[in-house]
C-alpha cells in the first residue's frame, strides 16, 4: 500500500493529542499545562477584579493573576510554535514540495520525503501502534513515530493496516 500526503498542522495537532494518550504521565502534564493553569489564571484574575471593585487589595491575587496569565499564554504559544517547527523541520530548506510518501508492505515500511530522506523500517522495529479517529502512529522509539493520517487512507487500506499490525504482533492502543 502506498500513500502520499502533505502533513498539515491539524495532522500534527491530532498526533500530539494521540501521543498525549500514550501514557499517564503525558496526560497529567497536559492536564496541568493546558487545563489547570488556564483555570487558575482565570480564577486569580476574577478574584483580583472582585477585590479591586471592593477597594481591597490582596497582594497575592494581584501578583498571581498576571504571572499565571503570562505562563498560560507562553505555554499555548510555545506548543503552537513547537508543532509548526516540527512540520517545517521535516522538509529541506526552500522545498516547494511538502509531500511524504509512505509505502507499507508485508516486510517493511518505507518513508520518503522527496529530495530529503528515504528511510526503511522493518516491522520488528515498530514498538507500538496508536490509532485515533484522525491519525495512526507507528512508533519506532518512545518519542519517534511514523504519522499516517486517516484522511489519506481509504476504508479498505485502514482495515488492511490494522490487520497487518495485528498479524505482526505489534502492541496496539486506541486513543
Amino acid at each position: 500500500m502506498k500513500v502520499e500526503y502533505e502533513p498539515t498542522y491539524e495532522d500534527y495537532k491530532a498526533a500530539y493529542a494521540t501521543y498525549r494518550g500514550k501514557s499517564r504521565a503525558s496526560a497529567v502534564t497536559h492536564f496541568i499545562l493546558f487545563k489547570a493553569f488556564p483555570l487558575a489564571a482565570a480564577v486569580a484574575i476574577i478574584l483580583a477584579l472582585v477585590q479591586a471593585s471592593r477597594s481591597r487589595v490582596d497582594p497575592v491575587a494581584f501578583s498571581l493573576a498576571p504571572s499565571l496569565l503570562t505562563l498560560t499564554l507562553f505555554v499555548y504559544l510555545n506548543r503552537f510554535s513547537y508543532i509548526r517547527r516540527q512540520v517545517r523541520n521535516l522538509f529541506p530548506a526552500g522545498a516547494k514540495d511538502r509531500k511524504i510518501i509512505a509505502e507499507i508492505g508485508e516486510d517493511e515500511i518505507v518513508t520518503l520525503i522527496p529530495g530529503a530522506i528515504r528511510t526503511e523500517y522493518f516491522w520488528e522495529s515498530i514498538s507500538l501502534f496508536l490509532a485515533s479517529s484522525r491519525v495512526n502512529l507507528l512508533y519506532i522509539s518512545p518519542d519517534r513515530f511514523i504519522l499516517i493520517p486517516n484522511r489519506v487512507l481509504k476504508t479498505e487500506e485502514r482495515v488492511w493496516l490494522h490487520e497487518t499490525i495485528a498479524r505482526k504482533g505489534i502492541k496496539t492502543k486506541s486513543c
